[in-house]
């Protein structure tokens, strides 16, 4: 089984650097609002252990986020290279510490993934936005879908793809990676 380590904060090289990106909250959204009822699955004291009824016990910060309809769920990830496959599984984690220099921390059962879509996005003078999905262009006011459905605003998501802000062009090519199997594109 692979591994998808999602970052706890906003890199360095984004204008949010730093602040939680609230990505594995924002996963448990999505979860709990599938089946999780065969599953119990704890890593730490802040993460449920038990269940009530057939449903996961969040703590309250958390319920209060998930209840919370602006606080945006986060149903698919976008990794760099072609390396992911419909139907594998993959075990959700972020760092126990520093990025890089710490242990992993599983932080859900493993998910399935449900679908991929091939996508590049070309950032040129950190402005000019070029977005081609399965090799299809698609316009900047189609990308808030995909920016939302990745659990971020949409300036946040095209800030988090500009690495480095001083290069004149950019390009990022990898996979969407969606395990909520009602999304299309």
């Amino acid at each position: 089984m692979k591994v998808i380590t999602f970052s706890r904060t906003f890199p360095k090289t984004h204008p949010r650097a730093g602040e939680p990106t609230y990505f594995m909250e924002r996963i448990w959204k999505m979860l709990t609002t599938g089946n999780l009822r065969d599953t119990e699955y704890s890593v730490w004291a802040n993460v449920p252990r038990k269940m009530k009824d057939g449903h996961w016990q969040l703590p309250h910060l958390w319920r209060d986020q998930m209840a919370d309809d602006n606080f945006l769920p986060k149903f698919h990830t976008i990794r760099a290279g072609n390396r992911w496959k419909v139907g594998e599984l993959f075990s959700p984690r972020v760092w126990s510490g520093k990025p890089y220099a710490s242990k992993q921390i599983a932080f859900a059962p493993p998910i399935k993934i449900e679908k991929i879509w091939d996508i590049s996005i070309k950032i040129v003078n950190g402005e000019d936005v070029t977005v081609k999905l399965n090799n299809r262009s698609i316009l900047l006011q189609d990308l808030m879908p995909i920016a939302l459905n990745d659990g971020l605003e949409l300036n946040d998501f095209v800030a988090w793809f500009n690495l480095h802000p001083k290069k004149k062009e950019q390009v990022f090519t990898g996979q969407i990676i969606c395990w909520n199997p009602n999304i299309n594109y």
